[in-house]
């Protein structure tokens, strides 16, 4: 729902130590922020790539925008590619250029997507200090919002392309990259950032990669939704998300910052040996497989949590920083546990705010644990996996509570299918709670109403005011009338506070503004556009989202009068508007089509995926393309994710 939109803000550039979170090396590990993207001698690691297909409703100029920046996606290379070599001797460190959502492996590091500009490549090998680094970029298929045969990938298969691209990649001479003999150094942009340190997760259970990301030496973030690490250095850059990692010559300011930055975290050494078999960080996976046995989870709800930062719109969100209720939650200094209900109507943009929330608290170097409901997937909407996954997270950052769930492992206690007040009153009551902590544990819940008992997981939560660890819960979701009743109840025993942001219309009209920019017509059309919008919005970026694909449709002033004059005011006349739309132009096959596809969503017990649907069709609608049928077919009623 939430898109790019390109406003003069500070980025930080942030350079943390990671030692703790890497596997173990001869060097010292840091970690920062900063671009990525760069040019390609040869790709030795390619993902599939897909077609941009035409589509009958893109006459408008931003469709056009669209398809041109398509276009461009599909010239630049993907997979781990070597821009420059030493030309003597062996390189001391190698750089790694990782891209972001949207961009590709050239031009997200070439203003204004021109190729002399492209600073990787043509500034940095021949900066003092930087001759015999080798410099490489890896490209993957980030544009997840492509219409027609969109990417089916995500930031796992990402992470996994260039664990394989370090570890067998060849040069353009067809010679091993030999990655991981020397200091590695990553340089990642916006989502780049996610596929690096999912790639580090990811090597640690794989005995085949553990080498190779061990020389691991430094990460520069540029723009990446990140956990703050203990003696983290940030610098602020003065561009917004778009052009943070894009330079105007090398006496850029910004670019200077960037280079510096580089330079400091350059390794002296250059020879890595394996990790040793005994490291910390080996040690730590094996009491966390011991946690896993006990609560049957792999993991934090990690690809939920980058699913919708993906969304996230620079800028916006950030107003709720300001509130002095979240301020008073966020900031109390105080031992006793606090609760805050976030509530707003359907579709303004919720589960993207607790996405925002859950960065800026893991910037700051708060403990913070999360999960999002989801009413779709009826394993996510229970008490049970909430409080096992708490737990879990809990786990690999208070190292009293992982010994107490060692010894329940140890006891073959298992918890997959316990009773949530069970799980509750021997996790929580009885472990965590008994646990004296100075500083707070913050937990974010999203959707609660989407739970399946939300009043009986907020009867659970009442006990939270006798904690010893003090908990912080935020608590998202719609205001229904069980929910206000749950919270009065709870008020009796805990301090709850109240923030409504249904009329927090910041985000709402930026991404309003962004969109039109792309309407055809004069300054008058566009700016009567927005107020129309603006006026009947309701707060629901849902609504507007679907107005203004609307919008974007028609071909004359007239037509763009015609359509605000007859705008509904909320969704549900709305989607019958879509129903008709859908009934009047399908044939009579794909009407019975999408009938079919409809039901199996609506009645299914979890979300779907392609091969699902594609099975459940068969044999009376055996589907070419089920991708693009479902946009044809269904319009905005389904949607595709990247997962």
């Amino acid at each position: 729902m939430f898109h790019r939109f390109r406003r003069k803000k500070v980025q930080p550039l942030v350079i943390p130590e990671i030692t703790e979170t890497l596997p173990q090396s001869p060097h010292q590990h840091h970690s920062a922020t900063l671009p990525s993207n760069a040019d390609v001698q040869r790709n030795s690691t390619n993902l599939s790539t897909y077609n941009i297909l035409p589509n009958n409703s893109r006459n408008s100029s931003f469709e056009r925008h669209r398809r041109e920046r398509s276009i461009e996606r599909q010239g630049d290379p993907q997979g781990l590619n070597v821009l420059y070599e030493p030309p003597e001797g062996s390189p001391t460190v190698d750089i790694i250029f990782v891209h972001g959502l949207g961009g590709t492996s050239q031009k997200t590091w070439s203003r204004n997507r021109d190729l002399d500009f492209f600073w990787p490549r043509e500034w940095l090998p021949f900066e003092p200090g930087f001759t015999q680094a080798r410099i490489l970029s890896f490209g993957y298929n980030a544009h997840f919002a492509a219409h027609g045969r969109e990417n089916i990938l995500n930031i796992t298969d990402f992470a996994r392309d260039l664990l394989y691209g370090m570890k067998y990649g060849l040069n353009q001479q067809s010679q091993e990259l030999d990655i991981g003999k020397v200091p590695v150094i990553f340089v990642a942009h916006s989502m780049g950032g996610l596929v690096v340190k999912k790639a580090m997760i990811l090597s640690r259970n794989d005995d085949q990669y553990q080498q190779t990301m061990g020389s691991a030496h430094a990460i520069l973030f540029l723009s990446t939704p990140h956990r703050g690490y203990p003696s983290e250095v940030s610098k602020p850059l003065d561009a917004d998300h778009h052009n943070v990692c894009k330079f105007t010559s090398q006496q850029d300011p910004n670019y200077v910052s960037v280079r510096n930055a580089l330079k400091y975290v350059l390794p002296k050494t250059q020879v890595l040996e394996p990790p040793s078999p005994t490291s910390s960080t080996e040690t730590e996976e094996v009491d966390m497989t011991k946690a896993k046995k006990l609560l049957t989870v792999s993991g934090a709800p990690e690809e939920d949590l980058e699913h919708l930062q993906s969304l996230w719109m620079p800028g916006s969100c950030e107003w709720i920083l300001s509130r002095p209720v979240f301020q008073s939650w966020l900031d109390d200094e105080s031992a006793r546990s606090r609760l805050l209900w976030v509530y707003g109507p359907p579709g303004c943009g919720k589960s993207i705010l607790s996405s925002f929330v859950v960065r800026q608290l893991q910037d700051m170097g708060h403990m913070c644990q999360y999960f999002f409901f989801s009413f779709g997937d009826g394993m996510k909407r229970t008490i049970n996996l909430l409080l096992r996954s708490l737990a879990y997270q809990v786990a690999t950052t208070i190292p009293d509570f992982r010994t107490q769930l060692e010894k329940l492992a140890d006891d073959t206690v298992r918890l997959e299918k316990a009773e949530g007040r069970a799980i509750w009153q021997k996790l929580f009551i009885s472990k965590l709670c008994k646990i004296r902590l100075q500083k707070p544990i913050y937990w974010i819940i999203d959707a609660l109403d989407e739970c399946e008992a939300p009043e009986k997981l907020l009867t659970l939560l009442s006990s939270i005011d006798s904690s010893r660890c003090p908990l912080r819960v935020m608590l998202v979701s719609r205001k229904t009338q069980g929910l206000s009743h749950a919270c009065q109840r709870l008020e009796s025993s805990n301090q709850v506070d109240h923030l409504n942001i249904g009329d927090a219309k910041e985000d709402m009209e930026a991404y309003a503004a962004q969109e039109i920019a792309y309407l055809r017509g004069g300054p008058e059309i566009k700016a009567r556009v927005r107020r129309t919008i603006r006026d009947k919005a309701s707060g629901n970026f849902l609504w507007v989202y679907l107005v203004i694909k609307e919008i974007m449709q028609c071909h004359t002033e007239a037509g763009i009068e015609e359509a605000l004059h007859e705008l509904p005011p909320d969704l549900e006349p709305l989607y019958e508007r879509m129903e008709r739309s859908l009934t009047n132009t399908l044939r009579s096959a794909d009407r019975a089509l999408s009938r079919r596809i409809l039901t199996w969503v609506a009645c299914a017990q979890r979300a779907l995926t392609l091969e699902d649907l594609a099975e459940a069709l068969k044999p009376e609608h055996n589907v070419l393309e089920l991708r693009l049928t479902i946009s044809q077919v269904c319009g905005d009623f389904v949607a595709v994710d990247s997962k």
